[in-house]
């Protein structure tokens, strides 16, 4: 299986996108957005999963903390697949852990990253998300 993730300037295009999917016939709720904006219009109906990179503080890269005396056994708090419903939906996606921090800048930037998860179909759901605005776009 493939994922197809891109990032768009806002999330104009990807209802344009998501007009295209349910045009196809594909399953308009497997359309993943990750914006820092509430979803409008028609975006806001067609049952895509929403989620919402806004975060109070982000923290990039390795983080590691330590308490001196406090020995837990446990993971420290910042765990961040568990902190980011943003890094949780790049994990979905199949997105690199390298390449995660590219995607939260470019939401932190303003702009929006959209991906879909394709088995048989991957070259055409990749040609949608380029025709709709995407800029780039990868497949993982």
């Amino acid at each position: 299986m493939s994922t197809i993730v891109a990032i768009f300037p806002t999330s104009n295009p990807i209802s344009t996108l998501a007009h295209e999917i349910k045009a196809r016939g594909l399953d308009v709720s497997r359309l993943v957005v990750i914006s820092n904006d509430e979803p409008t219009g028609y975006l806001a109906s067609v049952g895509a999963r929403f989620v919402t990179a806004l975060e109070p503080t982000r923290i990039y890269g390795d983080v590691n903390t330590h308490v001196p005396g406090l020995r837990t056994g446990n993971l420290s708090d910042y765990d961040a697949a568990n902190a980011s419903p943003a890094l949780e939906a790049l994990s979905d996606l199949a997105v690199p852990d390298g390449r995660t921090d590219d995607f939260l800048k470019a939401v932190d930037a303003g702009r929006c990253v959209a991906g879909y998860p394709t088995a048989e179909n991957a070259e055409a759901v990749r040609a949608m998300f380029s025709a709709a605005g995407g800029n780039p776009v990868w497949s993982f």
